[in-house]
């Protein structure tokens, strides 16, 4: 289940400055056109920005997601590495940069990154609501990529992560429920977060997954018999 957010990062308050943002119509205009898929006309605004400040740590990290959705993760590590060059302290630049990693198979530079990204990102204050919207999207993901490389502590700590800022996350509670069930064979907890994700929205497709769960739990009591939860979430 993904969630849509096309915000722009921009308006935290770091440990290292940001530099500060001229445009910010201008970054909203790059995501919505992202978001509708009119990445040619994204891609000539970016580049037309980028040639009048081309140390936008910001236009920088737009530039790397968009090639990445293009599928050219070469160009994304491209501008997501000199993202990180201008300010190593901008937490997107280095999930994108792990996302992309990851998507190329390439499993330690991806859990080194969004180590980095989770580190920097301990550094930020005064998060907006939106901002904290794009916050718990980048852990979600982040979390998915833990799972699917079996770092199953990274997979817990990043969802606990997400219910410090937001308790009902229902994706997170979610996670919890499969963490507990897969990694601790705690069926007490599992049920626990299964039954409170479903409580969080009944009708939803996770809650239908979290039921799934329930019921396979209740069928296979033995927590080592586990089900195949990769249905989690895909990037």
């Amino acid at each position: 289940m993904k969630r849509v957010v096309t915000i722009v990062f921009a308006g935290l308050v770091f440990i290292q400055a940001v530099p500060a943002f001229s445009e910010p119509f201008f970054y909203k205009d790059v995501e919505r056109r992202m978001a509708a898929k009119e990445f040619d006309e994204a891609e000539s605004l970016l580049g037309i920005y980028l040639s009048l400040n081309d140390k936008d740590v910001t236009a920088l990290s737009m530039l790397g997601r968009l090639y990445q959705e293009m599928g050219n993760r070469k160009r994304a590590a491209q501008y997501l590495n000199k993202a990180i060059k201008v300010n190593p302290g901008y937490p997107p630049a280095h999930f994108f940069l792990g996302k992309s990693y990851y998507m190329d198979m390439k499993d330690k530079e991806a859990a080194s990154e969004l180590a980095v990204f989770r580190e920097k990102m301990g550094l930020v204050t005064g998060m907006s609501g939106e901002d904290r919207a794009f916050y718990i999207t980048m852990l979600d993901e982040t979390s998915e990529i833990y799972y699917n490389l079996k770092m199953l502590d990274d997979f817990y700590e990043v969802n606990q992560s997400i219910l410090k800022v937001s308790p009902d996350d229902q994706v997170a509670v979610y996670n919890m429920g499969v963490y507990y069930y897969v990694n601790d064979h705690n069926n007490s907890k599992a049920y626990q977060a299964f039954n409170k994700a479903v409580a969080l929205s009944p009708g939803s497709e996770l809650a239908n997954k979290a039921k799934y769960a329930i019921e396979f739990m209740r069928a296979n009591p033995d927590s080592r018999m586990a089900p195949d939860f990769d249905f989690i979430d895909k990037l």
